[in-house]
């Protein structure tokens, strides 16, 4: 199934897309939602795949805000009882690519958040990772 929805709320405008697509035992859910706010131009991608019994969600949001582009992309999965969300955000600044990647992992009440940094400018590339733990402690309990 094809639409295509187009509103106007508040001043704003949103278009909505929709396809729905089953491929090889695969279902595909694609979702696009443009916003035109203040001069921004913001784009919502939405991909949900049902594969081999994982669930996988693929989220883009392109912004384009004072000559700045950014790409965020947030993948979120379900695996064995584990939920893992993915993000990444690509700066465009100043002839400068900055890439930023989120890894958020919910597993046996605790959160790991993983976050790393890629710049690439004036030829030179620098990685910045960084791991954040929010553990339930014994201390915490006591």
């Amino acid at each position: 199934s094809f639409y295509h929805e187009t509103r106007v709320i508040n001043s704003e405008t949103r278009v909505f897309d929709g396809e729905t697509r089953v491929i090889d035992r695969e279902t595909r859910v694609i979702e696009g939602e443009t916003r035109v706010i203040d001069g921004e131009t913001r784009v919502f991608d939405g991909e949900t795949r049902v594969i081999d019994g994982e669930t996988r969600v693929f989220d883009r949001e392109t912004r384009v805000i004072d000559r700045e582009t950014r790409v965020i992309d947030r993948e979120t999965r379900v695996i064995d009882r584990e939920t893992r969300v993915f993000d990444r955000e690509t700066r465009v600044i100043d002839r400068e690519t900055r890439v930023f990647d989120r890894e958020t992992r919910v597993f046996d009440r605790e959160t790991r958040v993983f976050d790393r940094e890629t710049r690439v400018f004036d030829r030179e590339t620098r990685v910045f990772d960084r791991e954040t733990r929010v553990i339930e402690s014994k201390l915490m309990r006591e």
